[in-house]
């Protein structure tokens, strides 16, 4: 996996914006990532509704902002094979007998789908704007050589 980053990083040649995107996405997957483990704890001292479907809430973005780190598709469309992955995994549950199906879960799923198509639009806005701030820099230099 980092060998793949790695060689894609030197194929791009956009080290400034694909390190923003490895580390943006990245503090997204870690803050969900132990927000899931500290919510799997509190799961088992309450029966709240919001704690139960917590973690399928938080399986998108996680897998999500992974996915990011490594490929260089389209946000959108790995967001929802990613977001689509999930709620496969509840369907599957319906023959696995350990397991419990929870039409909850499912609707958290397209929650945490919302959640990141908010965080893919807000990482796009950042990195247009410093990308024209950079390029009028760019320009306002390069008029006075």
């Amino acid at each position: 996996m980092l060998i793949s980053f790695l060689s894609q990083h030197v194929k791009l040649k956009a080290t400034g914006r694909c390190f923003f995107t490895v580390v943006y996405y990245g503090g997204i997957s870690l803050c969900c990532y132990f927000t899931y483990l500290h919510l799997t704890g509190l799961r088992t001292d309450s029966g709240s509704l919001m704690l139960n479907a917590a973690p399928n809430f938080l399986a998108v973005p996680i897998t999500c902002s992974l996915a990011f780190a490594v490929t260089n598709g389209n946000k959108k469309v790995t967001a929802l094979f990613c977001a689509l992955g999930v709620i496969g995994y509840e369907f599957v549950q319906l023959g696995m007998e350990e397991r419990t199906f929870d039409s909850l879960d499912v609707l958290f799923s397209v929650f945490g789908y919302q959640f990141m198509l908010l965080v893919i639009t807000v990482e796009r806005k950042i990195t247009t704007r410093v990308w024209k701030v950079k390029i009028a820099k760019n320009v306002s230099s390069n008029k006075w050589l």
